[in-house]
């Protein structure tokens, strides 16, 4: 057996800690699939868990030395019957093992009958970054480039009348609910941001909620 020593006061040479575009990359490059896996019994949709996006991220980031803090920059808050939807915009630092960092933002939205609204949002914001960020592989994505969707019409901002928007909401999440069309649901969500619905409580197989929560479950 060969022993190697090393001169006095000198210590063997290690690899130096890669900056955060290439640990960025390294990560991307050992993500698995996460697929939407959970499943939403009320509505009856499959969404993609934050638990299991957080389960694929936690060990290769870990390996990799990048880790991302979020710091909220903005949040608004809107009382809707029993229900409480939420914004935020979120600032994000993402830093990789050499200390250098990245930022990024992103928004979230959240509605919830009790105080999870504001954890529901940033959820949301965090679960899209990620899955941009590190181009995590979703094995159940739809290409927008596949199929053209027939347009539906976005019509003129309607009045403020509470019955004539709180009927309209109603009706875009009666279509929302009978398509898994991205495209149609796209242009439903255009409809509901023209005409100032997503703030709107809607019904939909018994949940109440507001129409801008449930577009996003839907498309989530």
């Amino acid at each position: 057996m060969t022993v190697t020593t090393f001169p006095a006061g000198r210590a063997p040479k290690s690899e130096q800690a890669p900056p955060i575009h290439v640990a960025i990359g390294r990560v991307m490059g050992d993500m698995p699939a996460v697929g939407k896996r959970g499943w939403n019994n009320h509505s009856k949709y499959r969404y993609r868990s934050i638990d299991d996006l957080v389960t694929a991220l936690n060990g290769v980031m870990a390996r990799h030395g990048v880790y991302v803090i979020p710091r909220v920059r903005e949040r608004t808050a809107q009382q809707n019957g029993k229900s409480t939807f939420v914004t935020v915009a979120v600032d994000y630092k993402i830093t990789g093992p050499a200390g250098d960092y990245e930022e990024a933002a992103f928004y979230g939205e959240g509605a919830d009958f009790g105080d999870k609204a504001t954890a529901k949002a940033l959820t949301n914001a965090f679960k899209y970054l990620m899955i941009q960020l590190f181009m995590i592989p979703v094995d159940d994505l739809v290409d927008g480039d596949r199929e053209t969707p027939e347009r539906i019409p976005v019509p003129a901002p309607v009045a403020d009348g509470s019955d004539d928007r709180q009927a309209q909401a109603q009706d875009i999440a009666r279509r929302g609910a009978e398509t898994d069309d991205p495209g149609a649901l796209t242009e439903l969500r255009k409809q509901a941001e023209v005409n100032g619905l997503l703030g709107c409580d809607v019904e939909v197989h018994g949940d109440r909620g507001s129409l801008g929560a449930y577009l996003e479950y839907l498309t989530g």
